[in-house]
């Protein structure tokens, strides 16, 4: 019986996370991170990054975070291929399990290392220093 609960809750778990996201992205793209610590994350600037190129300013996107806009398709495609999987198995338990998704977070990861890097230089001073929180 717990088992039969349990993907219909990641599913509203997924779902509200989706919403915040969008919410974010159309209301003003702030990170709540930011707005509680006052102090930049290494993906500090992805919502507004993504924000920007919604709106079509190219410029502010690279300037608030260069690596979102890599990392963007990538997690669409992850999304696609996770669709795939569950439409094809019919079951979420698919997710995860094939080459095309490991390469894509395994990409993913490689673009979290650098978007790490990214940070740790804007705090020295490069790059127009850290992104306003």
């Amino acid at each position: 019986m717990r088992s039969r609960f349990r993907y219909p809750f990641r599913a509203l778990g997924l779902g509200a996370a989706i919403l915040a996201f969008v919410g974010m992205v159309f209301l003003g793209g702030r990170c709540p991170m930011a707005m509680m610590i006052h102090v930049p994350c290494p993906s500090c600037g992805s919502s507004r990054s993504v924000h920007g190129l919604l709106h079509g300013d190219l410029g502010e996107a690279l300037r608030m975070n260069p690596v979102a806009l890599l990392a963007l398709p990538l997690f669409g495609a992850l999304a696609v291929v996770a669709m795939a999987r569950v439409a094809e198995h019919g079951t979420v338990q698919a997710i995860g399990r094939g080459a095309l998704e490991r390469r894509i977070v395994a990409v993913l990861l490689g673009l979290y290392g650098l978007e790490v890097a990214l940070w740790v230089l804007r705090f020295v001073g490069l790059f127009g220093g850290p992104v306003p929180v």
